[in-house]
């Protein structure tokens, strides 16, 4: 019986450790309500500028993309 429990609450375990939930800027729920306004306006400018960046690389990243995507498409012909 005891062994059954601890299977029991070994998977209720893990699996609520997989239910941890995300805000738009990439922190745990949990942790973001633990940070300061200073810490959490870092958070979003940081979010912020990399947001910036993928859109200004976005136009490279899919040329890259229809590059590749040709070079391994004529390599299976």
């Amino acid at each position: 019986m005891n062994r059954i429990c601890t299977i029991m609450l070994a998977s209720l375990a893990i699996l609520s450790a997989g239910c941890t939930s995300y805000n738009s800027f990439g922190v745990a729920d949990k942790d973001w309500e633990q940070l300061t306004p200073e810490q959490k306006d870092m958070v979003i400018k940081g979010y912020n500028q990399r947001k910036k960046k993928e859109t200004e690389t976005a136009p490279f990243r899919d040329a890259i993309s229809v590059v590749r995507d040709g070079v391994f498409l004529h390599h299976l012909q």
